[in-house]
């Protein structure tokens, strides 16, 4: 048996846990193990969105270096034309019409091609800046909590989030202002977050796939609010997606209990992040076929 399905294995044998009940240490173990895990595979596709915006700003440097070379030949031959003139060198002016025309015609091809070409390798460039970045906020970082801001947090989770659902999918923020920041594990609470908005893709996609249509509107609302006598904040996360069946509300946190061909410990590390590192509360919403609201609630100190 590997390393992770004997890991797998430890938990499902282990006792259910929630927020009243706290974990072994065994368990806690396990868990971490299991978002490094996930840590890396995020990295991985990371790896790959950065190998595709590089081949993506290679390809338009290759077209500007033969552009290069297409405008430097029309320029020697313009070059050597007026050098004979101004000499009056009548014997070595050949004009060859058809060759000129031809150079005078890629010319405006990629005359008309040059501003897309430049533009499209800088926006390849601050993808490729975006994503190196990423990376670096994928480091687990300190051991202990920093003060940090949640909108900062919530908008550097959405743009971790898989490139092809976000273009399917569309997410507005509603994010509370002046920001209040709070003392958190930014690495751990950005995965509680991610897992949930993952989660909602997924009912939203089945939702559409049940439906049988395409986007309609706003999928996915985040919004932050802060209750500065009752120090706490608060991040909704809703969706109209296909919702929680009534029989299964309750297992939701459980580990492994999943609908769908996934492992099923999403939820279950959302809430050990939330509610067991951050002394707050997840509280899930649902109605069958009528979307879900994650209800986030966090200590501002």
């Amino acid at each position: 048996m590997n390393m992770k399905l004997e890991r797998d294995s430890k938990l499902k044998n282990s006792r259910q846990f929630n927020a009243h009940t706290p974990l072994r240490k065994l368990d806690e173990l396990l868990l971490e193990r299991e978002l490094l895990d996930r840590t890396y595979q995020l990295i991985m596709d990371l790896s790959y969105e950065i190998q595709s915006s590089v081949e993506y700003v290679t390809y338009n440097l290759n077209f500007l270096r033969y552009a290069q070379h297409q405008i430097n030949d029309l320029f020697e031959n313009w070059s050597q034309m007026i050098h004979a003139l101004r000499n009056r060198d009548w014997n070595n002016i050949s004009i060859d019409k058809v060759q000129t025309e031809k150079l005078l015609d890629e010319f405006r091809e990629i005359s008309a091609e040059l501003p897309h070409a430049i533009s499209d390798s800088l926006m390849g460039i601050k993808e490729i800046s975006k994503l190196t970045e990423l990376l670096e906020f994928l480091h687990p970082g300190p051991k202990q909590k920093v003060l940090l801001d949640i909108p900062s947090l919530i908008d550097n989770t959405i743009i971790l989030l898989p490139s092809k659902a976000k273009s399917r999918i569309k997410i507005r923020t509603t994010l509370s202002e002046p920001a209040t920041p709070i003392y958190c594990y930014p690495f751990l609470l950005k995965h509680a977050i991610r897992e949930i908005l993952l989660n909602s893709i997924d009912a939203i996609s089945e939702h559409w796939a049940n439906a049988n249509k395409t986007e309609q509107g706003v999928a996915i609302e985040i919004s932050t609010s802060a209750d500065t006598n009752d120090h706490y904040v608060e991040i909704h996360i809703s969706d109209n997606g296909s919702g929680i069946p009534e029989d299964i509300k309750e297992k939701i946190f459980e580990p492994y209990f999943t609908t769908r061909k996934k492992r099923g410990l999403g939820l279950t590390i959302a809430q050990w992040v939330i509610e067991q590192k951050h002394m707050g509360s997840l509280l899930i919403e649902s109605k069958n076929s009528r979307g879900t609201m994650a209800k986030i609630r966090l200590p501002l100190s």
